[in-house]
């Protein structure tokens, strides 16, 4: 039986077509339609430009992610912090068609709010750069270039400041090109500020066979600024001192975790905000979330406001048609040619979706009406996929308070609730909460959770008639016809109305 069941797995195999980034172990019509497909359109990165994103990456998740009672209970000291604490999911929340709820937040204040919401703030930069100016004269005009100082800027491993190295970098790596001086520029530098000698170094194993002269390595480790200038530390001082005079609740939680969040490479100007980011505005647009690791197709509509971490991305689009071939079978067909797996999880291939693969996407030209259509449906699909949900987390919720005093831990299998028999649904009560339900009270569980599951099926039905009709859509917007259908429906096995 075992070698009967593997031989049906066998296929042939062309090896004279295979593509020149790998070889992809599909049938050869597999291939070849995949290869139609790719021909069709224009590719997702030209069609939504810079608008492919990542998550916000805090470096000190439990300083700056919170739950809904801490959120609450901020809120409450002052409501001023509604605007600074925003909605968040992680990668795990994110599921087809909509987000769970975990009740998680972001305390969001980004790299320059602390000077933006007090102007009478001098900037730390500036402050330490007036420094450099009168101390190192010779530095700073070096560093003054407008070359220098925008590849210094756009080093992926800077320090406190752009002109110091990162907190990891050495001669020998993570070391910005801008540290390396040749004779010309080293002589320059001193002629006009003899005490920039005492910032460079002699560095000959850097020296080429081409080029005899000795370079010269430019040493302003991480840290050296307010080691050099101690003085600039006392408008952090004067910079907590207002936040604390406006924002107490909020300065008040997060003060314990000072320590650790000054030590953090990814941090914004002053310890208590998150680190640079060009799009922070983007989050309070809508958008298309997606996880970065995941099994099917897991994009669902993202409101203005949400935020997501450094395991989840997102589109920034008002597009639901968008939304629509993004949960398509015809793109997790694509998405599986063109990502390498990671491994299997229950059965089933998982993928990470790198941005460069999700640019390479194929969209469609569409009609107007295919673009109402897919659009329509996919907005159709959302809204029962978060109905369903709220439906399940209602009934999740009220077991746990009615049934297990307020214990949040429940089974692997009660949190599916909704596909067990009856009497299965007592029996994880039981291993949930090491009780059963009060005899007097068990008419009415019965009765509520058949009512529910009912409701919850309906759903699922109704999800999986769309998502039919939503692939029949854009089956049609690609031109596909009935032999290439199959081969899709059959190479995307996960079942329509997924959770």
């Amino acid at each position: 039986l075992l070698s009967q069941s593997t031989d049906d797995r066998f296929f042939d195999v062309s090896i004279d077509d295979q593509p020149d980034e790998g070889w992809q172990l599909r049938t050869d019509a597999s291939r070849q339609l995949f290869a139609r497909l790719q021909k069709l359109g224009k590719p997702l990165g030209d069609v939504v430009g810079n608008n492919i994103l990542y998550g916000i990456k805090t470096g000190l998740n439990e300083a700056f992610i919170i739950d809904t009672t801490t959120r609450n209970r901020l809120v409450q000291a002052d409501p001023a912090n509604t605007t600074l604490i925003k909605p968040l999911v992680l990668g795990e929340d994110l599921r087809p068609w909509y987000q769970e709820d975990e009740g998680r937040w972001l305390i969001c204040l980004p790299s320059g709010w602390t000077e933006h919401t007090f102007p009478e703030l001098r900037s730390l930069e500036s402050l330490a750069w007036e420094r450099i100016t009168r101390r190192y004269p010779g530095l700073a005009t070096y560093l003054a270039n407008p070359t220098i100082e925008d590849t210094a800027r756009k080093h992926v491993h800077p320090g406190d400041f752009w002109w110091e190295w990162g907190p990891d970098a050495s001669p020998h790596t993570n070391l910005s090109p801008i540290f390396w001086l040749d004779d010309t520029t080293r002589e320059q530098m001193i002629a006009s500020d003899p005490d920039c000698a005492a910032l460079m170094q002699p560095f000959p194993d850097k020296k080429s066979q081409s080029d005899t002269s000795t370079p010269w390595l430019l040493t302003i480790p991480y840290g050296w600024t307010l080691d050099t200038f101690p003085e600039i530390t006392a408008r952090e001082a004067l910079a907590w001192e207002k936040f604390t005079a406006r924002y107490a609740s909020l300065a008040n939680y997060l003060e314990p975790f000072a320590r650790a969040a000054r030590k953090r490479q990814d941090k914004g100007q002053y310890w208590w905000e998150l680190r640079p980011c060009d799009y922070y505005s983007a989050f309070e647009q809508p958008k298309i979330f997606y996880p970065d690791i995941t099994k099917k197709p897991r994009f669902s509509w993202g409101e203005a406001g949400q935020y997501t971490t450094n395991t989840g991305y997102f589109i920034s689009t008002q597009s639901y048609e968008l939304l629509g071939l993004l949960n398509s079978r015809i793109y997790w067909f694509v998405l599986t040619h063109i990502s390498q797996p990671l491994g299997e999880r229950k059965g089933s291939l998982i993928y990470r979706l790198f941005t460069q693969t999700i640019k390479r996407l194929p969209v469609p030209k569409l009609t107007e009406a295919q673009r109402s259509t897919i659009g329509s449906l996919a907005e159709q699909i959302g809204d029962k996929a978060r109905q369903r949900y709220r439906i399940h987390r209602r009934m999740l919720q009220r077991v746990k308070s009615d049934l297990g005093a307020g214990q949040s831990k429940i089974t692997d299998r009660m949190e599916d609730w909704w596909a067990l028999s009856w009497q299965a649904f007592r029996d994880e009560v039981y291993a949930s909460f090491k009780r059963d339900i009060p005899l007097r009270e068990r008419g009415d569980w019965e009765a509520l959770q058949q009512e529910e599951r009912a409701r919850i099926e309906q759903h699922t039905s109704e999800i999986s008639q769309l998502e039919q009709e939503l692939n029949r859509a854009v089956y049609a917007a690609f031109g596909l016809n009935d032999e290439e259908i199959t081969i899709i429906e059959q190479e995307t096995k996960y079942r329509y109305g997924e959770w």
